[in-house]
């Protein structure tokens, strides 16, 4: 399953635009406001569809009204926002080897959307094949949001657990809260708890195999083994490769926030398709969304975030945002969306510094914005005692001008940049050598 091009009428900030997106993995770029997370929304709602007849309403994310684009008009002193209708998000793509079109659309406030019937039976397809206990290929589909921090809640006591989980589990679990993924990690530490629990009174579970594994194979480059549940303690541990063993807690939220979320896409592919045994995450096709991929993550581990999940879930179609220059350079041609440049200029196999410049559109990126700041003041100062100079022997009414023009500037900067002594003293040494008639090398 993958989709190839998105277009957008009325949704968000995009009056009438269209994605080409690419597999195994799209990165959407662009400065804030620009649509990244839009876009992400938008292919939540058109894959949405596909889960219509599968999973339950409340894990489904369908067209709204706060979807639909905003036009403001100008009535005098006050400002009119209208909605503008219709909206609709429609997609191209293939779904059990298949091409297939398809278009959600919202006519006017406080209608229902309307998906095409293509979707629909699709969805109702794959569900008679769930039912009837088939071994279909189902796809994984889930979009993670900013607001992932995966933190245990201390409140939920083992008897809850147990209690929301004592349903039969169906392959459909899989698809729960796929859209709004719970950023709690309670859920992983209670099935871990279990898991283990079975493993020791017979074999290791599947499943309880393709989370540990996946985990593994996503973190090894950054020296983290495995997880497992310490039944003495009541919680889950993080394994390095030094041996050292760690609680989930106590981790970094960068560690934490990619162990969580691979173990969260493991757990539901081997829920999706236990059939695949312990090959779950290796084989299961689906599409994930991610708000930005580099959230909480060091520069070192930025890098290789993109390898490590394609190498871990090979037929994932991955579609992220990010603000990082290193995980744009980890990319292949092709790979990117740049809501800031359309031309897209290249960034395969360039440095970090070309791509904050010419991709990314960040002025001389290898000087802080604080010297850039200093630097044109400096500047200006300088400007002006030149001014100054050349105006002494001219207009003493227009030197005075300049000098408390100096003054003034001269008393912003020292409260500026009060931390660099050398930087005034370099200002006023010119600014006295060019008053009385000297000059001092710049």
């Amino acid at each position: 399953m993958k989709i190839n091009r998105i277009i957008l009428e009325n949704f968000k900030c995009f009056e009438n635009e269209e994605f080409e997106l690419s597999a195994p993995y799209t990165l959407i770029i662009g400065a804030n406001g620009k649509g990244k997370t839009a876009i992400l929304d938008a292919i939540a709602v058109g894959i949405s569809g596909l889960l219509s007849e599968v999973s339950e309403p409340d894990s489904l994310r369908s067209l709204k009204d706060r979807d639909v684009r905003l036009k403001s008009y100008k009535k005098g002193r006050n400002i009119d926002i209208q909605p503008q209708y219709p909206a609709s998000v429609s997609c191209e793509g293939i779904f059990a080897e298949q091409e297939i079109t398809w278009t959600q659309s919202l006519a006017d406030t406080g209608n229902k959307p309307r998906t095409d019937k293509t979707i629909k039976t699709l969805s109702q397809n794959l569900n008679k094949m769930i039912s009837n206990g088939q071994n279909s290929l189902l796809p994984l589909i889930v979009y993670y949001g900013t607001d992932r921090l995966w933190i245990p809640n201390q409140n939920q006591t083992k008897e809850n657990q147990d209690e929301n989980n004592s349903v039969k589990e169906s392959r459909t679990k899989g698809y729960e809260n796929c859209f709004h993924p719970d950023s709690n990690i309670t859920w992983l530490i209670d099935w871990l708890r279990k898991e283990e629990e079975k493993a020791l009174k017979s074999t290791r579970s599947d499943a309880l195999e393709v989370v540990t594994s996946a985990v593994a194979k996503c973190m090894e480059d950054e020296d983290w083994q495995t997880i497992t549940y310490d039944s003495v303690k009541s919680e889950v541990l993080a394994e390095a490769t030094d041996g050292r063993f760690l609680p989930l807690r106590l981790l970094s939220d960068g560690v934490r926030n990619m162990l969580a979320m691979v173990a969260d896409m493991a757990y539901r592919a081997a829920m999706l398709n236990p059939h695949l045994g312990k090959d779950a995450a290796k084989e299961t096709p689906g599409i994930v969304l991610i708000d930005e991929i580099d959230l909480h993550l060091h520069p070192s581990w930025q890098r290789g975030v993109v390898e490590a999940l394609h190498r871990t879930f090979p037929n994932i179609q991955f579609i992220a945002t990010t603000h990082s220059p290193f995980i744009i350079q980890s990319l292949r041609l092709g790979d990117l969306i740049n809501l800031d440049n359309e031309k897209n200029p290249l960034y395969y196999n360039r440095s970090i510094e070309d791509i904050a410049d010419l991709v990314m559109g960040i002025d001389v990126p290898h000087k802080g914005q604080r010297f850039l700041r200093m630097k044109a003041d400096a500047e200006k100062y300088l400007r002006l005692i030149e001014d100054a100079k050349n105006a002494k022997t001219f207009d003493s009414g227009y030197l005075r001008e300049i000098e408390d023009q100096l003054n003034e500037l001269e008393t912003q900067l020292k409260m500026r940049y009060s931390d660099d002594a050398a930087y005034h003293a370099f200002l006023r040494m010119n600014r006295r050598a060019a008053l009385s008639g000297q000059e001092v090398a710049k």
